[in-house]
């Protein structure tokens, strides 16, 4: 489950579901800006772990809407990361972490800064 928290767009996923509550693929991928090879893949992993649900429209066109939300779970992973950021920040904040360029990567700012 850390592995996935940590890669680099699940974050923003689960940011805009939160905030959106349902949201179709496109929209996802507009409202990010999240390549849809990426997103297609992050969203299917989300979705295997639980953290999103899914559900399709229009099943009798051929490309059907398909539109996600968060779930709990989802909701309990975001509150993860603001856990992780305070963290962070206290790492910071002591000197046992640097901010850099990819200080929004919060799971592999920590884990990193750990190795």
């Amino acid at each position: 489950m850390i592995k996935l928290l940590a890669r680099k767009n699940v974050r923003k996923i689960l940011d805009i579901l939160e905030q959106e509550r349902e949201l179709y693929f496109r929209e996802i991928s507009k409202n990010t800006g999240i390549n849809t090879g990426n997103l297609s893949e992050d969203l299917n992993k989300l979705y295997y772990k639980g953290l999103v649900s899914k559900r399709s429209e229009d099943i009798e066109k051929n490309l059907p809407k398909v539109y996600y939300s968060i779930t709990d779970l989802g909701k309990d992973a975001l509150s993860i990361y603001q856990d992780v950021d305070l963290l962070e920040q206290k790492c910071v904040e002591c000197g046992q972490l640097e901010l850099n360029d990819d200080s929004n990567d919060t799971f592999n700012g920590v884990i990193n800064s750990r190795k």
